[in-house]
């Protein structure tokens, strides 16, 4: 893990995490969005469960019961291709921005860097959840309890960890900025 974070911390820089910034918008607008289109009932919220903040069965069970078979299957093969594409994009685009920041202060703080991917692991495990609720909902027309909680509490870790790692983002921007106009001033 420790090779992983210093290879980040060594090759981050401002034009490689852009140009990753730039790639996950393409991704989001291009693909993500687009694969979306064929589950999506206009005017219905949420588009995913996974934009939720965490979710009981009883939100589950609405979601699907509203949807065809077709738009279910849809949004299972969302949770298992796109949505985990994503997850691989937004992971490797946060890490460059942390370990860009962060590279002055990488000895103290380690591998806070690699903490996007804390974020993956929780959004794959959330997605895979999903699509085995939704692939019982299609041959039972009910959800497993269990998957339901695990889906649950993944989501709502990832997005625990989501804002972490938007905060610390913006910390480091602060502490670049104070460090930019510090050394003018000197």
């Amino acid at each position: 893990m420790n090779k992983i974070s210093k290879f980040f911390y060594n090759k981050s820089s401002f034009i490689i995490a852009s140009l990753a910034t730039i790639v996950f918008l393409a991704y989001l607008i291009n693909v993500l969005d687009p694969k979306s289109a064929p589950f999506e009932i206009i005017d219905e919220m949420p588009k995913s469960l996974g934009t939720m903040f965490g979710f009981g069965e009883t939100e589950i069970l609405i979601y699907l019961s509203i949807r065809t078979n077709e738009m279910i299957q849809s949004y299972i093969n969302f949770n298992l291709i796109w949505d985990s594409l994503f997850g691989v994009l937004y992971g490797t685009m946060y890490t460059l921005w942390l370990s860009y920041l962060y590279r002055p202060f990488h000895n103290k703080l380690r591998s806070i860097n690699l903490l996007p991917f804390a974020q993956v692991l929780f959004d794959w495990i959330e997605n895979l959840n999903l699509a085995l609720i939704s692939n019982n909902y299609l041959k039972t027309e009910t959800i497993q309890p269990l998957y339901s909680q695990f889906a649950s509490y993944s989501n709502i870790i990832k997005w625990i960890i989501s804002l972490l790692v938007i905060l610390l983002i913006i910390i480091g921007l602060v502490l670049s900025i104070m460090g930019f106009i510090k050394k003018k001033l000197v």
